[in-house]
């Protein structure tokens, strides 16, 4: 019962976990990089919300990066890594 409650931070880290599955499931035949950077977006989105989600981050990449080609999975690295900057200055600061 008290998972009701909106602003518990899991509910809304398993809503853009769930919104990142229904993205690959849906994309799966036919990704390409601009479909993979919305679901590795979602992803990481959640993960910042509720930092359990970050391993699926593995996941998602490991089976984006076999679909894609080279030059497409440095774009996805650096766009990664530009969203993971608020995670690392936060653990820099701490």
């Amino acid at each position: 019962r008290t998972l009701a409650i909106w602003p518990y931070s899991l509910i809304w880290g398993l809503f853009f976990f769930i919104l990142s599955i229904y993205n690959y499931l849906k994309f799966k035949g036919d990704l390409n990089f601009y479909k993979s950077v919305i679901i590795l977006t979602n992803v990481i989105i959640a993960a910042y919300i509720y930092p359990a989600f970050s391993v699926f981050f593995i996941y998602f990449f490991y089976e984006i990066i076999k679909k894609l080609r080279k030059s497409q999975i440095i774009g996805l690295l650096f766009i990664s890594t530009i969203l993971a900057v608020p995670c690392i200055i936060y653990i820099i600061t701490k």
